[in-house]
């Protein structure tokens, strides 16, 4: 797994002022593919507003680098535009969303491994705040575990990105789900009702303001009641056991 920011060629004075929102977003690619019995898995984040052809090159040396056929890179380019297309859908959406509910607090967890090293958080994250730092997060967890940040903390900031991007796409679902269920006023008190009562779809927001102590700037709070929920667990697995696990 590898993970690549790749900021965008396109300069901020060129940009559709509709795109501008956009020029620092990063969309967490998740490409899972097989062809011929042949397999490719790899994660990495790309910016939202990367040209289709840069697109196109980086999965032909994406291809290349990794020793795949050339009949790799249809799906790779498939898969990859796919996925910054919905997450631009998405942003536009929730920016809307944000412009009557200016902070959104859901509870972001994460899995994942690095060979024999494997961590697992939960955090409260404000999915709206686009001042949030995932990687400079990444990089103090790391220091704060003891773990070697250059093996982990692009991998721990592409895990939140990922899950914060789910987060927002269900809760656009619940909303629109409830759109379709309510008429007039009612869809709007359902909505804020909604929202203070904690519940979202894909993530549950850990009560007001006054519940959370916010622990760095980079825009992660975890919540003080029940803390012991929210300790970082970190595992280091046995040759064997990491063998088992590819």
């Amino acid at each position: 797994l590898n993970s690549i920011p790749i900021w965008s060629s396109v300069a901020r004075w060129k940009m559709h002022p509709r795109e501008r929102h956009l020029a620092d977003a990063l969309v967490p690619i998740k490409l899972d593919i097989e062809v011929d019995g042949q397999f490719l898995k790899d994660a990495f984040c790309w910016s939202a507003l990367e040209s289709s052809d840069h697109l196109k090159e980086f999965a032909a040396g994406l291809c290349r680098d990794m020793g795949l056929p050339r009949t790799f890179f249809p799906p790779v380019v498939d898969a990859m535009q796919e996925q910054v297309n919905a997450f631009r859908i998405v942003e536009e959406k929730v920016r809307a969303r944000a412009l009557h509910e200016p902070e959104r607090l859901e509870l972001i967890k994460i899995s994942l491994r690095c060979g024999r090293t494997r961590i697992e958080d939960q955090f409260v994250w404000d999915i709206y705040n686009r001042g949030a730092d995932p990687e400079g997060f990444s990089v103090a967890l790391c220091k704060d575990l003891d773990l070697n940040a250059s093996e982990m903390s692009h991998r721990i900031a592409h895990a939140i990105r990922y899950e914060v991007f789910q987060c927002k796409k269900s809760l656009l679902s619940h909303l629109e789900h409830h759109r379709k269920k309510s008429s007039g006023g009612h869809a709007g008190r359902g909505m804020a009702s909604a929202s203070a009562s904690g519940l979202a779809s894909g993530g549950r927001v850990l009560g007001a303001k006054s519940d959370i102590k916010p622990v760095a700037k980079s825009g992660i709070e975890r919540a003080l009641v029940e803390q012991s929920r929210f300790a970082t667990v970190v595992t280091h697995l046995s040759e064997e056991d990491a063998a088992n696990l590819d």
